[in-house]
């Protein structure tokens, strides 16, 4: 079996010294995972446009669970820009989970800036990164609980596909000639995404066009 270097040993081999936990807001008072300040200061080691079009990947990566494409992205960006693939998973990794936290705690941007401080000192880059896209990654995180919070007691609707048929003949009648929409509700329910088809005549289709128009905010 392989042995594990310890993050000592590590850090050392990299001239770092060990870091003491911070308490965050954005971690409701929890302290800071070893090596989260040294992961997202690698941000500054990465070429200016590696940083500048970092927001490509991380974005997406947002996201809980990760992507199944997350992998083929962040392997592109480290052959685009020549870099290793621990040199950008790091600062990713640091930069998702601290964003993460910070959106499902809704703290607001100015705490945000002093949770960065406390972490990192005055480092504007680090600072002016993390800024770029902060309220962008908000609202995705925020989405996803609001979704996953009300998956956790029902189901919940959250996406539609449509098609448009025609109806010409059965084994109960000929000549028919109605259009019908097929409807695939995509529904959450728990941890599973599932789908229901349904099949919807013209006059149904009003009445539900009307009652989305009526109920849209």
């Amino acid at each position: 079996m392989p042995r594990t270097e310890h993050p000592d040993i590590r850090r050392a081999r990299r001239g770092e010294q060990a870091e003491a936990p911070v308490r965050l807001r954005c971690l409701q008072g929890k302290p800071t995972p070893p090596d989260l300040a040294s992961d997202l200061r690698a941000l500054t080691r990465l070429p200016e446009a590696a940083r500048a079009g970092l927001w490509s990947v991380l974005g997406p990566c947002l996201t809980e669970p990760l992507p199944a494409e997350a992998e083929g992205m962040l392997d592109a960006f480290c052959r685009t820009h020549r870099l290793q693939r621990d040199d950008l998973a790091r600062p990713v990794k640091a930069c998702r989970f601290l964003l993460r936290e910070a959106a499902s705690a809704a703290v607001p941007r100015a705490t945000f800036v002093q949770d960065l401080r406390a972490l990192c000192g005055g480092d504007d880059a680090i600072q002016q990164f993390l800024f770029a896209g902060y309220d962008a990654a908000c609202k995705v995180v925020r989405q996803e609980v609001l979704q996953g919070t009300l998956a956790d007691h029902g189901k919940l609707l959250v996406g539609i596909d449509w098609r448009l048929d025609s109806v010409q003949a059965s084994n109960r009648g000929s000549r028919m000639r109605v259009p019908v929409a097929l409807l695939t509700l995509r529904y959450r329910e728990g941890d599973e995404t599932r789908r229901i088809t349904l099949q919807v005549l013209p006059e149904t289709l009003r009445q539900l066009t009307q009652t989305l128009t009526e109920i849209a905010p």
